[in-house]
């Protein structure tokens, strides 16, 4: 990793965020992006810097990406996050998916539906 890309990787795990829930996130400006001197693919790859904590089954890293459209990479270690990523023009695999957000109206809305995922995957798993 570059010294740049290092010291970013800092910045998000420092500046990440939780939903009432346990959706990890980080939001990825081009301006905060510039600022750090780190591609939009660099910016992206530490998507799973923030799957380690214990009480948190998915994470999110947005990024704007050119013309600012807003992307999502979203990760989990248990619910399917699949059927939500194709709720906001994405897909992918159960535990692996993207959005394509457009905006950042966009994003809260992503995280408030994943935020529900997350609540009814911790209840489900009380029950058993």
């Amino acid at each position: 990793m570059s010294e740049e890309l290092i010291r970013f990787k800092g910045y998000v795990l420092l500046n990440m965020k939780k939903t009432v829930n346990g959706v990890v996130y980080i939001k990825i400006t081009d301006e905060l992006r510039q600022e750090f001197k780190v591609t939009t693919e660099e910016a992206s790859s530490l998507v799973n810097e923030l799957g380690h904590f214990e009480d948190c089954p998915i994470w999110v890293l947005m990024a704007e990406y050119e013309e600012k459209i807003v992307r999502a990479r979203i990760r989990s270690k248990g619910p399917t996050i699949s059927t939500t990523a194709n709720l906001f023009d994405g897909g992918g695999h159960a535990k692996a998916s993207g959005a394509n957000l457009g905006t950042w109206d966009k994003a809260e809305e992503l995280l408030k539906a994943l935020d529900g995922v997350a609540k009814e995957y911790k209840e489900n798993q009380k029950e058993a």
